[in-house]
């Protein structure tokens, strides 16, 4: 058992962006204990839960749920993703579980505030206390195949920018119908959009001869306005579940402010799907709080958040500084982590 290393921990959850199905399996194959948790989450999906018990109406009118299908890969790894139902509560479990073991393996772990987005807020309401974790198991589970449900028709998606001039940024703002989705750094951005209005602005900024700008990307496009219709189900999922304070410091998913009230929590959740994400705001003001350590915990697809962390912290705080970020992501790196 390692200790826990001098300073304040921020902890860091992981988001869909960056998360890696693979290394969630690959986990759940190599450790007993992150094993055993999957199992036990499993459990609780195929059971009448706590969250359902919440209400005098039955809340399987979403119909069926819709297993999503994995190209390829061994029986058992086909089974791992079926059985955790969808992308969404796979990578909350995911978090869930590398959360769990670290705290199980190193002593006196303790961390002065967390943030996430998507899933990985509901994983740091979770593990301050707001929320329990059969709760927001479920919570995340009918919520996203909801979102699918009713969002799918969507010819939208994501068009990735970098480096974008002043000029630039403002045609993609007149152009109409495009919204900016995801800060990583104030200097990569990622918009969403319909997919007709994304290449519009694709060609235009080609003509202007910035070479960075890819291929569109298909997919439905959260974090935007053009998902803002799921609110009211989920103001309707959320609404009988009780929501405590807090026991440790919480950023919000979409303005990044400390997160104490209940009620606060409760809309921010509501917002998740559609409220834009400015990853590089979370650290700006973790930064507020003087963390000395970064935590990034979940299936995090080949370090890229925690690198995403790293790039970040030298571009607020200069070249010079020398943060410390530690991935826990996959059973390799929580050998690393406690046996140093």
């Amino acid at each position: 058992m390692t200790e826990q290393k001098t300073g304040k921990v921020g902890l860091i959850f992981v988001g869909n962006a960056t998360f890696s199905s693979n290394a969630a399996y690959n986990l759940y194959r190599t450790n007993a204990s992150a094993r055993a948790m999957y199992e036990k989450s499993w459990t609780m999906l195929e059971t009448r839960s706590e969250f359902e018990r919440c209400y005098e109406t039955s809340l399987d009118s979403i119909g069926k749920l819709t297993r999503i299908k994995f190209i390829s890969g061994t029986v058992d790894e086909r089974e791992f993703v079926e059985r955790s139902v969808n992308p969404e509560t796979m990578l909350f479990i995911s978090n869930h579980v590398l959360f769990n073991i670290l705290k199980e393996n190193w002593q006196g772990f303790n961390y002065s505030v967390s943030g996430g987005h998507g899933a990985g807020f509901i994983n740091a309401i979770v593990e301050a206390g707001a929320v329990t974790y059969e709760v927001a198991l479920q919570l995340v589970r009918k919520g996203s195949e909801h979102l699918r449900k009713f969002t799918n028709d969507i010819n939208g998606g994501y068009l990735h920018t970098f480096k974008l001039s002043p000029a630039d940024t403002n045609m993609i703002r007149d152009l109409g119908g495009i919204h900016p989705a995801i800060t990583n750094t104030p200097w990569n951005v990622s918009y969403g959009g319909l997919l007709p209005h994304l290449e519009k602005a694709r060609q235009e900024l080609i003509k202007r001869g910035n070479k960075k700008i890819g291929e569109l990307e298909p997919a439905i496009p959260f974090h935007t306005p053009l998902v803002q219709k799921i609110s009211e189900y989920l103001e309707e999922l959320v609404l009988p579940i009780i929501f405590k304070k807090p026991q440790t410091e919480i950023l919000g998913s979409s303005s990044n402010t400390v997160m104490r009230d209940p009620d606060l929590i409760k809309k921010e959740v509501c917002r998740l799907p559609y409220s834009p994400i400015d990853f590089f705001g979370l650290l700006v003001k973790m930064l507020e709080f003087e963390i000395d350590s970064y935590v990034v915990a979940g299936a995090d697809n080949e370090g890229l958040l925690s690198k995403m962390v790293t790039h970040n912290l030298k571009n607020i705080k200069g070249e010079s500084y020398n943060p410390q970020v530690v991935s826990v992501r996959n059973h390799a790196s929580l050998e690393k982590l406690l046996l140093t």
